[in-house]
């Protein structure tokens, strides 16, 4: 990722806190996965280890450290991560965000070049690096919800709503291939309208991908032209159309750049409004969006993160 300039710190004594919020049930079993020894030998007394185990303790967490801290550490996944970040959009001061990954695919710290050894990620902190990133923010049903990486609605939807928490313990980041050999046998098609700022589009979809970062699911580059730098939405879709075409798409998918592909339309927007019959719903870094119509708007330098 191509950093931004950083805006200005927040102003704070040298021996402000660092809060470190991790998800008490994320992360493997392992040691590695606790990073509370490594950050105390790093920051000291400075350190504020605080475990949550529900979203009201994430939330309380995140407003305290956003008023006290230096920086703000979420260890966790995506969810976790995801969750921190909507609190912080949410209070008029934001600490720089580093990042730990505990979680099964790990999107946002992928697209931003953290280690995903965990105890490697703890190292990155102290690189002193900061960029400011974008953010997406999607609208519906009169509910915000900001998120960093992608959201995903159609077919691409029905195969992580099908996923176990066992799935994603067993299979890691292949539990999202396994899952969507079932829906690739029963493809629903999505009447879609869409109003971009460069105008409408009226398309029988398979897949609607709204993306400010390249990472989804398990690690997989479904917007690999996307920057978090850049001010824009790259909007990804994908036509109704044969098991042929499905499969000839998911070939180059892997092999090379799909988005080059006759049923696959590629745009770029600082907004989009969609509304689709049968009813879409999206999943934004994990999070379920319901209640068209959809409206996603570019978020550009939202918020500051630590990199490596």
């Amino acid at each position: 990722m191509q950093a931004s300039p950083s805006q200005p710190a927040m102003p704070s004594a040298a021996d402000a806190p660092v809060y470190v919020l991790r998800n008490a049930t994320a992360g493997p079993a392992n040691p590695d996965s606790d990073p509370r020894g490594q950050l105390e030998r790093m920051f000291g007394e400075r350190l504020v280890f605080v475990e949550t185990h529900n979203s009201a303790e994430g939330e309380r967490a995140v407003r305290e450290a956003c008023e006290k801290a230096s920086m703000v550490v979420a260890a966790g996944g995506d969810g976790t991560i995801n969750a921190v970040i909507n609190t912080m959009m949410q209070q008029p001061s934001r600490p720089p965000l580093g990042l730990i990954p505990l979680g099964t695919a790990n999107n946002l710290c992928r697209a931003l070049g953290v280690p995903l050894t965990p105890r490697e990620a703890y190292a990155a902190l102290g690189s002193g690096r900061r960029a400011n990133i974008d953010l997406a923010k999607a609208t519906c049903d009169g509910q915000q919800q900001y998120f960093t990486c992608v959201a995903s609605g159609g077919n691409s939807d029905r195969v992580i709503e099908c996923l176990r928490h066992e799935d994603k313990a067993a299979w890691g980041p292949w539990c999202y291939l396994r899952n969507a050999l079932p829906v690739m046998a029963d493809l629903t098609g999505y009447q879609t309208r869409l109003e971009h700022d460069g105008g409408e589009l009226n398309l029988s979809l398979w897949n609607v991908m709204v993306a400010n970062g390249k990472f989804a699911a398990g690690g997989l580059q479904v917007a690999p032209r996307a920057r978090m730098d850049d001010g824009l939405l790259d909007v990804v879709l994908v036509e109704d159309g044969t098991p042929l075409d499905l499969a000839t798409i998911s070939a180059e998918f892997f092999l090379g750049d799909y988005l080059e592909d006759d049923r696959v339309t590629f745009l770029r927007t600082r907004k989009l409004r969609v509304e689709a019959n049968p009813e879409l719903r999206f999943l934004a870094d994990g999070e379920t969006l319901t209640g068209q119509p959809f409206e996603f708007e570019a978020v550009p330098d939202a918020l500051e993160v630590v990199i490596p």
